[in-house]
């Protein structure tokens, strides 16, 4: 599967995710390259906020890779600081079926939050309990 097939497939994930009902496999996923940042990425701006979303070239390991994607979270809101929520998606390489993400809380706090915890969240319609403040 093709860097851009695989994100669109993240695309769509996260549309179902975030709510983005708009969003479908007839969405045009444009693919960008950085000096500051490590990964192909694609941006999506909506409802006042702004998604960078990415999927890693190799297996994820949390422990060995968090630090760079909380770096990689500051120099990308910073980015956008104009904007008022910033967030994070990536998948790793070897994954298929769900997603990580880092965004601001309430609380001003970066959390790490799991695709699948946030899909229960939604149905549960509860607003705590799918993250972790780091």
């Amino acid at each position: 599967m093709s860097l851009e097939d695989r994100l669109l497939e993240l695309v769509g994930e996260a549309a179902e995710v975030f709510g983005w009902e708009e969003f479908g496999e007839e969405t045009d996923v444009e693919i960008s390259e950085s000096e500051d940042f490590p990964h192909p990425f694609t941006d999506i701006v909506h409802d006042g906020a702004v998604f960078r979303l990415f999927v890693t070239d190799r297996g994820s390991d949390l422990n060995h890779d968090l630090a760079d994607f909380f770096e990689n979270y500051r120099e990308f809101e910073a980015e956008y600081e104009d904007v008022e929520q910033a967030t994070l998606v990536w998948r790793a390489a070897n994954d298929e079926d769900d997603f990580w993400y880092l965004r601001r809380t309430e609380e001003g706090d970066i959390g790490l939050f799991h695709s699948d915890l946030s899909l229960e969240e939604d149905e549960d319609e509860e607003e705590e309990g799918n993250g972790k403040k780091l």
